[in-house]
């Protein structure tokens, strides 16, 4: 296999009949993958000849909602050898107009409200693309793109700051596509797809690995919780790819109703019983919650930000495996994972196919193999900062590997707070003491100085919607007992609430600390 495009066009002929994409929304689409491979080889030639656009321009793709036409254009554009610029749901128009300038895009193809005021050369209506429903006209392109012909220039930062653009071959993602499928074996796969195509977790094993296994994908106009589970009843996924908050959600959304109908007392006893269970006993003991997620839901896997073992354990109790991952946009995204037999709470599993990793004397996890980027598009000051001399891709987060080769996370390099005793202390060892707390929803632990410039950590909390809000009382409690379970010192010497619904986050869920510590002063931490 040489390329992306060749991937799907022998997906197309192999499983031509089978749904390849479904569309969960007022008026619902089911395409086929002949229709599929209609639909991306009659956009390569509509964007390769009557609009003009030659091999290795760069075309951005903005969609509001993942769904089989944005999944054509995507596609399409890597048929054509032009390179995909995807752009996240979420990002402001004017990060747009700078990813827009930064790599001189010939196009921005898009549907979203916003796009038309972004200055680019060309502007392309999604809805204007072939969509596939009948075969081409015109004779599909003669070349094929090569393996280290560029792919993708995916731009990771947010809506401030100077845009950052990964950049990754065919070959790059190819590496990870045969990466995870030995992950991931072959079978009658239906995944329900809950994260933006734009984001490589979502991309990478939600849709080149999916549609080389024949699978069938269905995409959901929103991430409500009620609007999820009615579509999982409807498709009957057998997986899921999510982040650790959608878990959360989900399994919250459960206990809700579980206490509701007063039986909350039965479900912690059958809890107990299914730590002693096998999983198909699990899923009997509990067929009930399972049916509500359509009845089919074998294993999620998860990834993106930290995972709580607790959390994992709580679905598999339910007789749902969870599998962690972990990796970074820069390595198209994978870089290591447990597996479906082979599940270790606590660690995001072992190197994947190809992958080296090793950690510093700074405690920092590097990595190196076919799927990692050779840098940012036209920042080498970025790339040289992210690269080894020797080839080594800089993640940034602080590990340990044991002697089984398992890696396990210890938060961010530069979130990392050292005390003026010299003493490290991981924020994510603080917060996961207090989310044990039923007060606290979410929070984030904070390095801040006081009035007397000595230094602090400050926690910030999200209180708990389960019931009336904590008062500030219960609050300064619960951070009390968190503090008694961690080492003298870790102990949070204060605490703010926060204000909103939910912290600013990124597209991958993880609180974006900065903005929660710039407001620090106004909620008076």
């Amino acid at each position: 296999m040489e390329s992306l495009a060749e991937l799907v066009h022998v997906s197309a002929e192999t499983y031509s009949d089978h749904i390849a994409l479904r569309l969960e929304a007022a008026a619902p689409e089911a395409w086929t993958y002949r229709r599929l491979g209609h639909a991306v080889d009659a956009v390569a030639s509509d964007l390769r000849g009557p609009r003009g656009i030659p091999r290795g321009e760069r075309v951005l793709v903005w969609g509001g909602s993942s769904s089989p036409q944005l999944v054509a254009a995507y596609l399409g554009c890597l048929r054509a050898g032009i390179v995909l610029v995807p752009i996240d749901p979420r990002s402001a128009p004017d990060f747009v107009q700078r990813v827009a300038e930064r790599t001189e895009a010939r196009a921005l193809i898009s549907d979203v409200p916003e796009a038309s005021g972004v200055q680019v050369p060309a502007f392309i209506r999604l809805d204007e693309l072939p969509d596939g429903a009948t075969p081409p006209t015109e004779p599909a392109l003669a070349d094929w793109p090569a393996r280290s012909d560029l792919a993708e220039v995916v731009f990771t930062s947010g809506t401030t700051g100077d845009p950052k653009g990964v950049m990754l071959t065919h070959g790059n993602i190819l590496a990870c596509v045969t990466a995870i499928q030995e992950i991931l074996p072959p079978g009658d796969h239906r995944l329900l797809s809950l994260l933006p195509i734009s984001h490589m977790l979502e991309q990478t094993p939600g849709l080149f690995v999916m549609l080389s296994y024949g699978a069938e994908i269905t995409y959901v106009p929103s991430r409500l919780p009620a609007t999820i589970i009615g579509a999982m009843a409807e498709r009957r996924p057998t997986m899921l790819l999510a982040v650790p908050l959608l878990l959360e959600l989900l399994m919250h959304g459960i206990e809700r109703e579980v206490r509701a109908q007063g039986k909350w007392r039965v479900w912690m006893a059958l809890q107990r019983i299914a730590t002693v269970l096998p999983i198909a006993g699990r899923r009997l003991l509990f067929r009930s919650v399972i049916a509500k997620f359509g009845g089919a839901l074998e294993f999620m896997f998860c990834g993106g930000a930290r995972l709580e073992p607790e959390l994992a354990r709580a679905w598999e109790r339910l007789g749902i495996k969870v599998v962690e991952g972990y990796g970074a946009t820069e390595c198209s995204p994978l870089l290591a994972a447990n597996t479906l037999d082979r599940r270790i709470f606590g660690s995001v599993g072992r190197a994947v196919r190809g992958v080296e990793l090793r950690v510093t004397e700074e405690g920092e996890l590097q990595a190196r193999g076919p799927n990692v980027t050779s840098g940012y598009w036209r920042h080498p000051e970025a790339t040289a900062a992210a690269l080894t001399a020797d080839g080594w891709y800089r993640t940034g987060d602080l590990a340990e590997i044991d002697a089984e080769g398992n890696v396990r996370l210890h938060g961010r390099l530069r979130d990392m707070i050292v005390l003026a005793s010299g003493l490290n202390v991981y924020p994510e060892d603080l917060e996961a003491a207090l989310r044990e707390e039923p007060e606290v929803a979410d929070c984030v632990a904070l390095l801040v100085p006081d009035d007397q410039r000595r230094e602090r950590i400050q926690a910030v909390i999200l209180p708990s919607k389960d019931g009336a809000a904590p008062s500030e009382s219960a609050l300064a409690a619960a951070v009390q007992r968190a503090n008694r379970r961690l080492a003298p010192h870790q102990r949070m010497t204060g605490h703010v609430r926060w204000p909103d619904a939910d912290f600013p986050r990124t597209t991958s869920m993880k609180v974006q600390r900065r903005l929660v510590l710039q407001r620090l002063p106004e909620l008076g931490g």
